[in-house]
C-alpha cells in the first residue's frame, strides 16, 4: 500500500453511455443523456493504466424487454482494469421514450410557384419518382399529410431540370421533423414552350444629339433586355 497507493480520482475523460438491446421495432423519441462523470478509487499504477487505455471504461443502458413509454433505466459502468472501486457517478440513470417504428408510402405533392415569361407557357411537370417512404416513431408518421416539393418557375424561358428537397407537411402545412424520408431529393423537369404568337426581340436604345463638350458616351443598358 506504501509503494503503491490508492488515489480517489474523477476521472478526467467524459465517457459515453452507449444504448443496447434497443428492439428494431422501437425508435426513442427522446435525447437522452449521453455522457457521464465518475469518480474512482484505485491504486496509482492502476491510475496510469486507465488513462492510457480509455476503452477500458464504458458505461452501458440496457434497454432489452422494455415496451412503448417513458423509462427510467440504470446506467452501468463497466472498468476493465483492475483493482478499481467505483465511488460515484452521475447520472446513474437516464429517462428514456419509445414508441413503436413506423412506416408510410406517400404520394409526392408538387407545388409550382410563380408564372413563366410572358409569352411562355408550362407543360405537366415530370418527377423521378411519384412517391417516398417515411419512417419515424408512430406519433410523428400519423401526423403527416403530405410530402412536398416546391418548383420555383418566375419568368422561366427554357425548360427546367432540378432536384428538389422534400419536407413532411402536418394538415396545417407545419413541416415534421425527426423522421426519415427516403429518398430525400427528386428530380423534377418543367417543359417550358413559347406560346404561339409570341416572338422575343431584343430592346435596342436609339439616341439622339451629342454629350456636351468634355465628355463621352460609354454605355447604355436597358432592362429587360428584350420584351
Amino acid at each position: 500500500t506504501a509503494e503503491d497507493p490508492a488515489e480517489v480520482r474523477a476521472y478526467p475523460y467524459p465517457v459515453s453511455i452507449e444504448i443496447i438491446g434497443q428492439a428494431p421495432s422501437f425508435i426513442l423519441t427522446n435525447d437522452p443523456v449521453k455522457q457521464l462523470t465518475i469518480n474512482l478509487r484505485a491504486p496509482k499504477s492502476v491510475w496510469t493504466n486507465l488513462l492510457t487505455d480509455r476503452a477500458s471504461v464504458r458505461a452501458v443502458v440496457d434497454l432489452s424487454d422494455l415496451s412503448a413509454g417513458p423509462h427510467n433505466v440504470p446506467v452501468q459502468v463497466q472498468i476493465v482494469q483492475r483493482p478499481v472501486e467505483i465511488v460515484s457517478y452521475s447520472p446513474s440513470s437516464i429517462d428514456v421514450s419509445m414508441e413503436p417504428l413506423q412506416n408510410r408510402t406517400i404520394p409526392i405533392s408538387l407545388v409550382v410557384r410563380g408564372d413563366p415569361d410572358v409569352g411562355y407557357k408550362v407543360e405537366d411537370p415530370v418527377l423521378s419518382k411519384s412517391e417516398v417512404a417515411i419512417s419515424g416513431s408512430e406519433t410523428l408518421v400519423k401526423r403527416v399529410q403530405k410530402v412536398q416539393a416546391v418548383l420555383e418557375i418566375s419568368q422561366a424561358q427554357e425548360d427546367i431540370e432540378r432536384t428538389l428537397s422534400l419536407q413532411a407537411l402536418d394538415t396545417n402545412d407545419i413541416p415534421v421533423t425527426g423522421l426519415t424520408i427516403n429518398p430525400d431529393r427528386v428530380q423534377v423537369t418543367q417543359k417550358i414552350t413559347q406560346r404561339g404568337g409570341y416572338r422575343n426581340v431584343v430592346v435596342k436604345v436609339a439616341t439622339n444629339g451629342n454629350v456636351a463638350n468634355g465628355y463621352r458616351l460609354t454605355n447604355i443598358s436597358a432592362y429587360p433586355p428584350t420584351v
